[in-house]
């Protein structure tokens, strides 16, 4: 009975002392029955009402709204978890957080319509500028989605004139005949592990979940003024997925003379994509990396140049560049793992490709290249091709290693460049593909330096109508046709390779190419370790060829000739002590076996420089009578036999003379 009491007496102090918790915890729990509430920065409550699930914008947008009037500094507007349904597009308010956690948006709009936009003239009566539309905004969570029956053809969330916006961990589900998320004229805006999933009824040429777009107001991003030219700069994806879509992220779009700057798309995931994962149109200072690419049609496509019938490129009706037409990229596609198959959307699978080129068409002429991009470290595996670049001036690509893995194509290359040049090709490893390496359409002085190349399902690396081109230090092995394929070509430099076993020739010119060989060594092919075809030159310098089946070379003219190799000798000099030739300079050398004549060069005063040639002789001595006193005479001598349009050389033997005054 007395602990009755004293419960009685007690009751009443514990009912205030939970009542004074509740109220000191107010400000930070949710409103029981309140869907949607808005606190400012020390958490007390702005704004708060219930949101109908069936048309929950009224309420959202009172609550936005509350955040714009900017009487209540930064805010965080919580949803309370459940499914909504949007029947008009909600607009994003600047200096806030907005927390969908737990919350499903369905975008029920009866006609065109988005779940949220930023704020424009449709809304707010006003045009906007710049970045001055939105400002300081993030999108935390949530999943958007389209109500059943929903096919209007719109955005989930469409973005512009906006600065500091950051989404992140928001799911965009479901997209048919649009794009998830759409974004222009934006200024450092980040996706952060979102998820991109599911799309239908877009063909690949435009059909990005993520489009980084042009501010352009008739066929791309209507209904957001001022059309004032403003780019997107500093635009970062990051750790995202996309899946089960046509294409990933990107820009199809350009106007010429501007623009996408400092875009970062980086550690995201790609899977089941019937297009392209990775899209970049006029993209400068750019960083495409650490990416997984995984059964897509293609992995990552770089254009500065877009003719007709391939993309909308607009200018301002007067024809001219809106900019200053960039020649620097200054962009980098590093560290991806990518690999590419044949789908409905790309019969021609690639793991990369990089476009430049002069421009027709809509675009205002001129040149348009890829100039300075780096491609390295990227892991490809490919049923089609592996790099194709067109129009790359001084890029680099280095350290990839492609992988073909289905039937044998001619199209199936693993680094083609078409009407490319000055660029360094280095360090990549191609297996198994039709040809390795391969420039054409006048890749004019490339550099192809120490890379790997075997299984070639026919030559493996090929020059093509491209002059200039020198393929040094490479490896390549066991191919079905030529090691090294030259035709039409003009002054190819191919020195210190190695070769093994090919199924035809070491090295095999074509159709009056010319080339310099130096100290290869080829072993092992089945035909000859050189092929030399008729109305071609070539210079052969220490080469070592050996154990190739029917010769080390065949010159093919009226009457095909075998040739070998020469050796090399050594060259001595002095000055004449007496008699007839007193002063003068005498040189001997050693004899070489199958040399037809020694070439004897000489520079005066020193050993750095151009050479004359002073005499062809068939000897192993000569007497120089026109040494200039008080100099250095340096010389140098190749023994020479030719066969055909074949230039045999033996490496450069070097003496030099000092003449007194």
């Amino acid at each position: 009975m007395q602990k009755m009491r004293f419960f009685r007496r007690c009751l009443p102090l514990f009912l205030a002392f939970w009542l004074l918790l509740a109220v000191a915890g107010a400000p930070f729990a949710a409103y029981a029955g309140e869907s949607v509430t808005v606190r400012d920065s020390s958490g007390q409550v702005c704004y708060a009402a219930p949101m109908d699930p069936e048309n929950a914008c009224p309420a959202l947008q009172s609550a936005l709204d509350t955040v714009r009037s900017g009487a209540y500094g930064t805010c965080t507007v919580t949803v309370t978890p459940g499914e909504y349904r949007m029947t008009k597009s909600a607009v994003l308010a600047s200096d806030m957080t907005l927390n969908l956690t737990g919350v499903t948006l369905l975008n029920d709009n009866a006609g065109k319509g988005n779940i949220f936009i930023s704020p424009n003239r449709d809304r707010t009566g006003k045009d906007y500028t710049g970045y001055s539309a939105l400002e300081n905004c993030t999108l935390r969570g949530g999943t958007l989605d389209y109500a059943p029956g929903n096919t209007n053809g719109s955005c989930l969330l469409r973005l512009a004139h906006c600065k500091n916006v950051t989404v992140d961990g928001t799911a965009f589900l479901n997209n048919k005949d649009s794009h998830h998320a759409e974004l222009a004229a934006g200024y450092n805006v980040r996706f952060v592990n979102c998820l991109f999933s599911g799309q239908t009824n877009q063909t690949e040429s435009s059909a990005e979940a993520l489009q980084i777009d042009i501010l352009e107001k008739n066929r791309h991003f209507a209904n957001f003024p001022a059309y004032d030219g403003t780019m997107n700069q500093k635009i970062t994806v990051e750790d995202c997925t996309f899946q089960d879509l046509i294409c990933g992220v990107g820009t199809r779009n350009a106007f010429a003379g501007r623009y996408q700057k400092g875009v970062t798309i980086r550690g995201n995931t790609f899977r089941r994509l019937q297009g392209t994962a990775i899209v970049c149109t006029n993209y400068v200072d750019a960083v495409i990396e650490k990416n997984t690419i995984t059964d897509c049609g293609r992995g990552v496509a770089y254009y500065m140049c877009k003719n007709s019938g391939v993309t909308d490129v607009f200018t301002d009706g007067s024809g001219k560049v809106l900019g200053k037409r960039n020649t620097d990229c200054g962009s980098r596609i590093t560290d991806n793992t990518i690999s590419v198959c044949q789908t409905a959307e790309m019969d021609k699978p690639r793991g990369m490709f990089l476009y430049g080129g002069k421009a027709t068409g809509k675009m205002p002429a001129g040149n348009y290249a890829v100039y300075n991009l780096t491609v390295s470290g990227n892991t490809i595996t490919t049923t089609g091709g592996g790099i194709t670049g067109t129009d790359l001036q001084n890029c680099t690509l280095a350290d990839n290693r492609i992988t073909h893995t289905g039937a044998a194509a001619e199209t199936t290359v693993g680094i083609l460049l078409h009407g490319s040049s000055g660029n360094l090709i280095e360090k990549n490893t191609c297996t198994a593909l039709h040809n390795g390496l391969k420039c054409m359409d006048a890749s004019h002085s490339n550099e192809l330096r120490s890379n790997t190349v075997t299984n070639s399902r026919s030559s493996a690396v090929c020059i093509v109508d491209s002059n200039g081109v020198e393929v040094t230090e490479n490896t390549i092995r066991t191919g079905a046709t030529n090691g090294i394929f030259v035709q039409r070509s003009k002054k190819a430099r191919l020195l210190r390779n190695t070769i093994q076993a090919m199924g035809h020739n070491g090295i095999c010119l074509a159709e009056k190419s010319t080339a310099a060989t130096g100290s290869n060594r080829i072993s092992g092919c089945r035909r000859y370790g050189m092929s030399s075809q008729p109305g071609t030159a070539l210079t052969t310098v220490g080469d070592r060829l050996t154990g190739n089946t029917k010769g080390q070379g065949i010159a093919q003219g009226s009457k095909n000739m075998k040739f070998s190799t020469i050796g090399s000798t050594r060259l001595v000099g002095g000055r004449i002590r007496s008699g007839k030739y007193k002063g003068k300079i005498a040189l001997q050398w050693k004899a070489v076996p199958g040399a037809k004549q020694y070439v004897l060069y000489r520079r005066d005063g020193s050993i750095r420089g151009k050479y004359r040639r002073v005499a062809m002789h068939t000897g192993t001595r000569y007497i120089d009578t026109a040494p200039k006193r008080g100099k250095t005479a340096a010389y140098r001598l190749v023994a020479q036999t030719k066969t055909n349009g074949v230039t045999a050389e033996s490496p450069v033997a070097r003496a030099a003379v000092r003449i007194k005054g």
